[in-house]
């Protein structure tokens, strides 16, 4: 560690092999291999990476309470990176990088911290990896604490909530009306969907986990193809 800023988060060093290891953030927009190879271009050599700052976000994984981390600013220049390991994995220069690594606790803290660096308005980008924020960050404010990273039933994986979202993202418009009618028919799915579960209207072979999520009152997360989230986005 190099540095602890006001907001608790550091700056490190580490090398640039374990770099090319931390796996992209899953609410970052599509990798631009134009952009990585110009950037590849323009550098005289790959060691001249060291003098740039790479951001990363960190979070306790709910499973196995191991620090997870993922790179949120700066995967076309790892993207360079892994290039270069590729092609000379006989002699490599691992050099040292510096990383501005900083702990979040929820998807929607990594979205906030992912705008403030890129500048981002969301409301006004229209790029499929952001369509899911607004959504995410609704759905968190709603579920307080019931949707969380790396973690599994009754609570709901961030990971895999983004993922349901973007399979839909034809369908996730951003004005803030329409976010607040999705989130009110999902409370209406959630309400619903439990009652019939206790009624036993709808059989499983899961009793342990669905007893755990009806004593939650949170049912998103019991069938993991969250079929909740096309039903609730069609009206």
């Amino acid at each position: 560690m190099i540095h602890t800023f006001n907001d608790n988060s550091l700056l490190v060093k580490i090398k640039a092999k374990e770099l090319v290891g931390i796996p992209v953030w899953k609410g970052n927009r599509f990798i631009d291999l134009a952009h990585a190879e110009h950037i590849g271009n323009a550098i005289e050599k790959i060691s001249n990476l060291d003098s740039t700052v790479f951001r990363v976000v960190k979070y306790t994984d709910g499973i196995n309470g191991n620090m997870q981390k993922y790179l949120v600013d700066g995967q076309h220049r790892q993207h360079v990176l892994k290039k270069y390991y590729e092609e000379h994995y006989l002699f490599p220069n691992n050099f040292d990088v510096l990383v501005h690594e900083k702990t979040v606790d929820s998807e929607a803290e990594a979205i906030e911290y992912f705008n403030a660096i890129n500048n981002v308005k969301p409301q006004q980008d229209c790029d499929p990896k952001r369509m899911a924020d607004k959504y995410i960050i609704a759905l968190e404010k709603t579920f307080v604490k019931l949707i969380r990273f790396g973690t599994k039933r009754p609570f709901l994986s961030a990971e895999l909530l983004r993922k349901g979202l973007e399979e839909n993202v034809s369908m996730l418009k951003q004005s803030n009306e329409y976010v607040q009618r999705f989130i009110t028919r999902v409370e209406g799915w959630n309400k619903k969907k439990i009652e019939s579960y206790q009624l036993g209207l709808i059989e499983t072979k899961e009793e342990s986990i669905l007893e755990s999520c009806i004593k939650k009152g949170f049912i998103l997360a019991f069938d993991i193809k969250l079929p909740w989230i096309k039903e609730c986005l069609v009206f």
